[in-house]
């Protein structure tokens, strides 16, 4: 007997994964691109409550606005039909080479400023999706030796990128939250906000903390030789899990 689910489980899978290639550091994909609309259809078909996605999955970085509004109001007329929903979605401020040294952190200005832009665009489709949550990982935020950058400046514009956004929702007046995916490493040698622990003393500093929680992921807490069990236990404790990957 195969175990089944139904929305009410609400499970809610991740575009990232159920699309991925299955490409690795030392080999090029082994599947084809998957459709969003398909993943939509499939993950409808086996009971699936939500699917959530970076705002590069559903529309590749670089679309113009004509044919940005046409991916999305086709994605819309698809998870209207299928009755799935988008509980969360995130910003790919890692992949392309512009956020190399950072998105929210990088040393340039400008490359700050374009990092900010993105996430605001996609609280607004955030917001016209449904989705309760923004999740942001800060994959490049970080260094790879000890002094390569100015991590206390670096903490600063981390907070000032978050004021900003919390501010910017606030005064939208969306029902949105955001929660931060700590890791320890990987893309950069170490990356800010590493773990559980960092991430709440972090929003404890910011100017709308109670907008602000956490998304950790089992994987990462135990890159850093962590117990996720009691990770996640810490961040009920302190109404900080507003998401779980």
């Amino acid at each position: 007997m195969s175990a089944t689910s139904n929305p009410t489980d609400k499970f809610s899978f991740g575009m990232w994964t159920v699309g991925w290639q299955a490409r690795d550091p030392f080999g090029e994909p082994t599947r084809p691109p998957l459709d969003p609309l398909h993943a939509v259809d499939k993950l409808a078909e086996v009971g699936a409550w939500g699917i959530t996605f970076h705002d590069d999955d559903l529309v590749p970085f670089g679309t113009g606005a004509t044919e940005r509004d046409a991916i999305v109001a086709r994605f819309k007329e698809r998870l209207a039909s299928s009755g799935l929903c988008v509980p969360m979605i995130t910003t790919n401020l890692f992949a392309h080479p512009v956020f190399k040294d950072g998105g929210f952190t990088s040393n340039n200005r400008e490359v700050r400023r374009f990092a900010l832009r993105k996430v605001l665009r996609n609280i607004e489709l955030a917001a016209d999706l449904g989705a309760k949550t923004f999740v942001l990982w800060g994959g490049r935020e970080g260094a790879e030796y000890d002094h390569a950058k100015d991590v206390r400046a670096a903490l600063d514009r981390y907070a000032e990128a978050m004021n900003t956004l919390t501010s910017f929702v606030i005064d939208r007046g969306y029902d949105l939250r955001f929660a931060i995916e700590p890791k320890p490493n990987e893309p950069r040698g170490d990356i800010l906000l590493p773990t559980i622990g960092h991430a709440i003393a972090f929003i404890e500093r910011l100017e709308h903390s109670h907008l602000v929680g956490l998304n950790p992921e089992v994987g990462h807490e135990q890159m850093a030789g962590l117990n996720f069990t009691s990770g996640i236990a810490q961040a009920l404790w302190q109404g900080k899990l507003f998401h779980i990957d």
